[in-house]
């Protein structure tokens, strides 16, 4: 086995392992979301209810699990270690992956065929050194990875790196744009409805209809949306995204072939693409806090 698929099968394991983590992750935020809007209802309900109403009471026993629930999830996977983990696993992936296509380009230190063998065994343990740790949470993975397993060419580079990288940057700005405008739309439509109720509530008064519990219900649900945007950087993730795509886009379109080494296009290329890795690192480090 050649040090760069020694790589490669690196690569693959951390970026099954991060994967990993990152579900459990959003899972656990998506769930104490949930859980968080079903207690809000749950004890709007309740407090419409006759105090000896058998409803009241399973409605109250509903929103205590919901909300005992919410706190054990976010004392226990929520956590900023359990995050910073995630990070890390992640970084760890794409550092071996950019030193694997910088190797396979012949590019920067990598040039030197007599060294640089020796110089990607010294880059692969380093990263791998300060994840020791998180070999607790190793995943298997399940294929070979998308680090390269030969050396490239230009073009082989191009369809391997360049072209996969834009298409991952367009699909998930894509989707994270569409999920942010709903809940941003959930949210503003709830803090409008609920600014509406109160207004109507200091004309006609309580009367037979509970508008401060309706209200409380809007405007907990409200905070609850805002709060899962906040902690997913919907919004920071698509701009980082774009703006990494658009470059990567532009390096493409400018540069020529002919006259263009692979190991030059490699160069810039992972320069674009540590950039990124370094801001959405530090992005979600400081959410972690």
């Amino acid at each position: 086995m050649s040090i760069l698929e020694f790589a490669a099968n690196r690569q693959a394991i951390w970026s099954a392992t991060a994967n990993t983590l990152k579900f459990k992750i959003d899972f656990a935020r998506k769930t104490s979301f949930f859980l968080s809007i079903l207690g809000a209802l749950v004890a709007s309900l309740a407090s419409m209810q006759a105090t000896d109403n058998v409803l009241r009471t399973v409605l109250i026993s509903v929103g205590a699990v919901a909300l005992a629930a919410t706190g054990i999830i976010g004392s226990q996977i929520l956590t900023s270690e359990g995050i910073r983990q995630q990070i890390r696993a992640r970084a760890a992936s794409e550092a071996l992956k950019r030193e694997a296509f910088l190797y396979a380009a012949a590019a920067g230190d990598y040039s030197d065929p007599a060294t640089r063998d020796n110089l990607l065994k010294t880059a692969l343990e380093k990263i791998e050194a300060e994840i020791n740790d998180l070999t607790l949470f190793q995943a298997k993975a399940p294929g070979p990875g998308s680090s390269p397993r030969t050396n490239l060419s230009f073009a082989e580079y191009l369809d391997k790196r360049v072209d996969p990288q834009i298409r991952f940057y367009d699909v998930k700005s894509e989707k994270y744009v569409k999920t942010s405008r709903v809940l941003h739309g959930i949210e503003f439509t709830l803090a409008f409805v609920a600014a509406i109720l109160t207004a109507l509530a200091g004309v006609i008064g309580k009367g037979v209809f509970d508008f401060a519990a309706v209200i409380g219900v809007l405007t907990t649900c409200a905070a609850a949306v805002m709060a899962h945007l906040q902690a997913s950087h919907y919004d920071n993730l698509v701009v980082g995204y774009r703006a990494a795509g658009r470059k990567l886009e532009n390096l493409k379109a400018t540069t020529d072939e002919t006259t263009t080494t692979v190991a030059a296009f490699a160069n810039a290329t992972e320069e674009v693409l540590a950039a990124e890795t370094n801001s959405w690192q530090a992005m979600w480090s400081n959410n972690s806090k």
